[in-house]
């Protein structure tokens, strides 16, 4: 599915030195870190959605004038964009490739290489070099994270698989309709808890603790981006690499 991450190569000094140099805003020094680890950040101040370069940050929503109706999605600002990781995990679920536990157990061996590999980090300087560095550790975690349920939740029900790639793809449709605020997680796992009656027990609420944790790992490693990184939709698309083989 992904590459292993050979590791990060952009000292952190001068990536968010030259932000700053082009005017991105809220951006502070820091001493020098060492190439190839992650930049920490002593003390984050608060900062607009443009705390990562440019290549990173979608534009903001502009509303309609003239009195015409404004979608709610038109409200909000477009969150920044999370690279894919660079890691491997596992193939796609199929229910006719027959050992359902092996393949969860090959997941969840992968993600813990990749997690002793990459620690998560707080407070880090927004970086290009550094999202990466959090995209590779946060999907292995929450991918650990779903396939240890999926070894329990399998044995309850068989269509487990099944009703994951329902929920994720209903999750896509919700973000996409943006008929609340699709970059808060509550509200985004609220709606899919909704779904327990009719996509089983477990599905929902695996996806819904996922959205909720990895928002919040996003928000502690990059606190001075002001919750703008698009890490809903993100850990969305991860899942669905591991549960939906047709997409």
């Amino acid at each position: 599915m992904w590459r292993r991450a050979t590791g990060l190569t952009v000292p952190a000094r001068t990536a968010v030195l030259s932000l700053c140099l082009i005017g991105f805003t809220a951006c502070s020094s820091s001493p020098p870190s060492v190439t190839g680890a992650p930049s920490g950040s002593q003390s984050p101040s608060p900062s607009p959605s443009g705390c990562f370069t440019s290549g990173y940050v979608q534009r903001v929503h502009k509303s309609l004038t003239g009195g015409q109706p404004v979608l709610a999605s038109a409200q909000f600002v477009d969150p920044i964009e999370i690279p894919p990781p660079h890691v491997y995990i596992d193939t796609t679920y199929r229910a006719d490739d027959g050992d359902d536990r092996a393949w969860a157990d090959r997941g969840i061996s992968n993600a813990e290489k990749v997690e002793l590999t990459w620690p998560q980090e707080d407070g880090l300087q927004p970086t290009k070099a550094n999202l990466q560095y959090e995209s590779d550790s946060v999907v292995a975690t929450e991918d650990k994270t779903a396939l240890a349920e999926s070894l329990i939740d399998f044995f309850a029900d068989k269509d487990f698989g099944e009703q994951m790639c329902n929920v994720l793809n209903y999750a896509d449709t919700l973000i996409s309709a943006a008929t609340f605020n699709p970059n808060d997680p509550n509200q985004v796992a609220d709606a899919i808890l909704s779904l327990k009656s009719r996509d089983g027990a477990y599905a929902p609420g695996v996806v819904a603790q996922g959205i909720k944790s990895t928002y919040m790992t996003f928000e502690q490693a990059f606190p001075q981006c002001n919750s703008t990184i698009g890490s809903i939709k993100w850990i969305i698309e991860q899942f669905k690499h591991l549960f939906c083989p047709d997409e």
